[in-house]
This record gives C-alpha cells, sequence and structure tokens, in this order.
C-alpha cells in the first residue's frame, strides 16, 4: 500500500491538538466527566492553600477527641467520646496516610482533617451553585465567596461542623440530581 499523505498547503487540516481533543472526548464519554471538574478542581486547591495560610497545627474543641478516637479504631479498639462514629470514619483515610507518612506525630498531621473537608465543602457548593445558575462565573464566585466570607474559614481550623456542611452539601446535591429529570418533563414554569 503507498500512502502520500497531503501537505498543509494541499488540505491538510488536522493536527497534534485535534488528537488529544478527540482523546478527552473519548474519555470525557466514557467516565461522563463535565467541564465543571475542570473549575470545582482548582476552587478545591485554592481555599485548600488559603485555609493553609491559617492552619495552626493544633486541635481546638473536640477534634482531638475525634482524632484520638480514629487512632484507636485504625489499632482496633475504640472508645466513644463525643464524637460521633460518622466523624471518626471520615478520619480514618487520614489516619492510614499519617501511619504511612507521618508516623512520628500522627496527631499533628491529623490537624490537616478540617482543612481538607472544609475545602471539599467549597468543592461541592460549587457544583451546587453551577447547577442553580447557568453561569459559571457566579457559580465560582458564590463558592469561593462562602469559603472565605463565612464561618467555614474558621471552622476548618476549629473543626467540628465541617462534617454536618459536607453531608449536607452532598445531600443538596444528590437531590438535585433526583429533581432534574421531573423537572425537565414538566417543562418550564
Amino acid at each position: 500500500v503507498s500512502y502520500f499523505p497531503r501537505s498543509k498547503q494541499e488540505g491538510k487540516k488536522i493536527g497534534f491538538g485535534d488528537g488529544l481533543e478527540a482523546y478527552w472526548t473519548l474519555l470525557r464519554l466514557r467516565f461522563e466527566i463535565s467541564r465543571p471538574w475542570l473549575l470545582g478542581c482548582p476552587v478545591f486547591i485554592f481555599v485548600s492553600l488559603f485555609y493553609l495560610t491559617t492552619w495552626n497545627n493544633i486541635f481546638m474543641g473536640y477534634e482531638a477527641e475525634t482524632a484520638r478516637s480514629a487512632v484507636d479504631l485504625f489499632s482496633g479498639t475504640y472508645q466513644v467520646f463525643r464524637a460521633g462514629v460518622g466523624a471518626v470514619l471520615m478520619y480514618l483515610p487520614f489516619v492510614a496516610l499519617g501511619k504511612i507518612f507521618y508516623p512520628q506525630d500522627i496527631m499533628a498531621f491529623l490537624t490537616l482533617v478540617p482543612l481538607f473537608y472544609s475545602a471539599l465543602c467549597a468543592f461541592v457548593l460549587y457544583f451546587i451553585a453551577g447547577y442553580l445558575t447557568p453561569r459559571k462565573s457566579v457559580a465560582l464566585i458564590f463558592a469561593l465567596l462562602t469559603a472565605v466570607a463565612s464561618l467555614m474559614w474558621p471552622y476548618s481550623r476549629i473543626g467540628m461542623e465541617y462534617q454536618a456542611m459536607l453531608w449536607l452539601s452532598v445531600l443538596l446535591r444528590l437531590q438535585h440530581r433526583q429533581l432534574r429529570p421531573a423537572a425537565r418533563k414538566a417543562g418550564p414554569l
């Protein structure tokens, strides 16, 4: 088989960038990746870095008891303090990472948990706002303002309330996902 590709002067229009775009489209359609993820991840990273500016590496409130309960549960024992089981379970992935990467002072490493979940709340709020408004810039501003100009910022240092905020945000997102097909069938109001 003889093959003589056309040159750009002869009308060749497909380049390397078109191949990358084709791969991205295949991945996006296969795994249902939508464009909001592209902006949602930087929201999470920005808020995490912003919260790190005031991170004090000590526990405040009941978080030390919650972290200690998670470390005990990871070791095979569990004592119930004022923390609920859900809060303790949220610590377990970080306990595992801390045992691997920071075993000398795992409690200091675990002070990142409230910060991580508070930033995750901003990530989820971005998606909720994205479904409430067609303008992504409004969703972005809403998520960032909530992250830096509400009680989410001080509680990212203190902890305690981030669990409720995260789960309420996730539930609202799931509820909206269930209501969306019904709203399409009903049509405009």
